[in-house]
């Protein structure tokens, strides 16, 4: 020992060495095998293999010596024994349990065969009712909780993985939210794909509503989230969205005034030519309705000239599963905070008012009788209550039955095309400046499709394509398109909105948005060049769209159909007197810093305003397919 201290402190040229030289000249051959200066760059394998030949080490000092060298009275002979007995206790439990705790057996189990794995790209589609989103998140019932059930049961995945979708490489493309949909979506993995029935045996372990397109093998550096170029979403609307608003609406009379005092009269009203007399027709079915169930002249009359709509009855179906179901609702659609001794309107409270309204014709027929014969108060408000039950039947029955005119949609597609290219989406999104660089986003294409019926009602499919998209940005864009078409804006309202003025955009339910596919251009690129297989959704398009139509479009349409969500969104906010929308008016941007102005001489934003924002910025949940 004596030794070794003398030549830690005599330098190699003979002459003296002072400590912090010392400190800096390199350790010792020893020193530079010290376990934890090993340990600090291996690989997992080579970690592994090096710690057990150091544990064999440890057992043979333990049969020469008769002690532990790792124990606490361990007998440590230099600085190295003192590092591997520090190294040696920390590892103990690794080497004797392994990296990872093995599955346990099941009593009577046969081991399995251990199978080749590799690395594949997933191609999925599914319907996210009655899931709660796409991740795995036990003990709820998820997307990827079914499949990777279905994996295990089909073979492709061993049972000694099944414990664990880590140890299979399990990433996904992109994560849905509850009862969000996906036409196309991938998860990579490692899976054992020898058998050539794999495919068909995974999807007998799934229900109908979750389908795997394809299986492609890959690269085994591939993840479907880091190769993933740009994504594809869909938006289903009913083409009655784009119906100009009720003439007794507050929006339809105040459209009228603005474009009026600006001598836009003809040009606002030429916006609506190809849509004409629809609710002039209306207003004629209403009144045969009526008069076929003999109501009063008195009444009919009322309920002509009355709102058709009022956004007080909207509201439950707004609040519908959300956290501001909880609000109490006021005289003229004010809202407040409700008390918890206050009962709440319940989701199946909500689902019955369709059901309450297709009811209510067989009621008005059998009660006319008595409610026109009697003028009292009481008859009478309830026969103008039935009347106006009546009246809405026959709105709503004609708005399903509405078909887009080719120049209505023409102008929609024209709106979405400038939508393309490079902007910044500040307006459409939460949280974000004209000066942030991160709201400048790339769209390269939004089309619209030609128009499908479903159970009598016209849908149009909205697709957009972009590199990467913000919280709220596919809703708020298809808002505005709405608005803009249906309050008969000019169409350059949607290229203003990329400009320094902060405007207020509604967001568009969230009932019609859907995965549509991701894109893996790069990735299949160099695919070519190594003789690869393309991820590409393209081969599967025939299968994937009757799945669209059967589990997708036909149960959307019959959620709109209890909820009518659509219908409640645009008639609240046709009838909300608000001077939040004035820029959809006639006056366009200029009327923004006028309402700015006024807002700041009335000391602030008005009650109606505020709760406003709170109906259509605050939800239950944050959908993420805006990524």
């Amino acid at each position: 020992m004596e030794q070794q201290e003398k030549q830690r402190q005599s330098p190699k040229d003979g002459g003296e060495a002072s400590d912090t030289e010392s400190r800096k000249r390199p350790s010792s051959d020893a020193a530079k095998d010290r376990p934890d200066k090993r340990f600090k760059h291996m690989g997992r394998n080579e970690f592994k293999r090096v710690v057990k030949k150091d544990w064999e080490e440890r057992k043979a000092m333990m049969e020469q010596t008769g002690k532990d060298p790792a124990a606490p009275d361990g007998e440590v002979v230099d600085a190295r024994d003192s590092d591997k007995r520090k190294i040696w206790k920390k590892t103990k439990k690794l080497i004797e349990t392994g990296t990872r705790a093995p599955r346990e057996a099941v009593d009577g189990e046969e081991k399995e065969e251990r199978k080749p794995k590799r690395k594949v790209a997933v191609l999925i589609g599914y319907c996210g009712t009655g899931y709660h989103g796409m991740q795995l998140n036990p003990p709820t019932k998820t997307i990827e909780g079914d499949l990777f059930e279905a994996f295990v049961k089909a073979g492709a995945i061993s049972k000694a993985n099944s414990d664990d979708p880590k140890k299979s490489s399990f990433i996904r493309c992109a994560r849905t939210d509850k009862g969000v949909h996906a036409a196309g979506n991938i998860i990579s993995l490692k899976l054992i794909t020898e058998s050539p029935t794999v495919l068909e045996d995974i999807n007998n372990q799934l229900v109908p509503q979750i389908r795997v397109w394809g299986i492609i093998p890959t690269t085994n550096a591939f993840s479907c989230y880091q190769f993933c170029d740009s994504r594809v979403y869909e938006y289903l609307v009913p083409t009655y969205c784009f119906l100009p608003p009720h003439p007794t609406s507050y929006i339809a009379k105040r459209l009228a005034k603005v474009a009026e005092e600006e001598d836009d009269l003809e040009g606002w009203r030429s916006r609506y030519e190809d849509v004409p007399g629809f609710w002039q027709k209306v207003a004629e079915d209403i009144r045969a309705e009526l008069v076929a169930n003999g109501f009063s002249e008195e009444i009919i009359q009322q309920v002509l000239i009355s709102k058709a709509e009022d956004p007080e009855e909207q509201l439950p179906t707004l609040l519908h599963d959300s956290p501001l179901a909880k609000l109490k609702i006021g005289k003229n659609g004010s809202v407040s905070a409700a008390s918890d001794s206050e009962p709440q309107t319940d989701s199946d409270a909500v689902l019955e008012t369709a059901e309450e309204q297709t009811q209510s014709e067989e009621q008005a027929k059998v009660s006319v009788a008595e409610g026109t014969r009697d003028t009292s108060n009481h008859k009478y408000t309830k026969s103008l209550s039935l009347a106006r039950k009546l009246q809405k039947q026959v709105i709503l029955r004609a708005k399903r039955a509405f078909r887009i005119p080719s120049a209505r949609l023409e102008r929609i597609r024209k709106a979405l095309e400038l939508y393309e290219g490079n902007h910044s989406f500040h307006n459409y999104t939460i949280q974000k400046t004209f000066k942030d660089a991160s709201a400048r986003r790339y769209i390269k294409t939004f089309k619209a499709s030609d128009p499908i019926i479903i159970d009598d009602t016209e849908w149009l499919s909205l697709k957009v394509h972009g590199q990467s998209f913000m919280m709220h940005q596919i809703r708020k864009m298809v808002g505005l398109v709405m608005l803009t078409v249906r309050y008969g804006c000019p169409l350059s309202i949607i290229e203003d909105a990329y400009g320094k003025l902060v405007i207020p955009i509604p967001k568009a339910p969230a009932l019609g948005l859907l995965l549509d596919h991701p894109v893996f251009d790069t990735y299949n690129k160099k695919a070519d060049q190594n003789g690869r297989s393309h991820i590409s959704f393209e081969p599967y398009k025939d299968t994937i769209q009757e799945f669209k139509q059967k589990n997708i479009y036909d149960k959307l349409f019959m959620e709109e159909q209890k909820l009518q969500t659509f219908n409640a969104f645009l008639s609240f906010l046709d009838n909300f007197e608000t001077t939040e929308f004035e820029y959809l008016t006639s006056r366009g941007m200029k009327a923004v810093p006028e309402v700015h102005r006024r807002q700041n001489n009335e000391g602030g934003r008005s009650n109606e305003d505020e709760q406003l924002s709170a109906l259509l910025e605050l939800e239950a949940d944050e959908e993420n397919v805006d990524s």
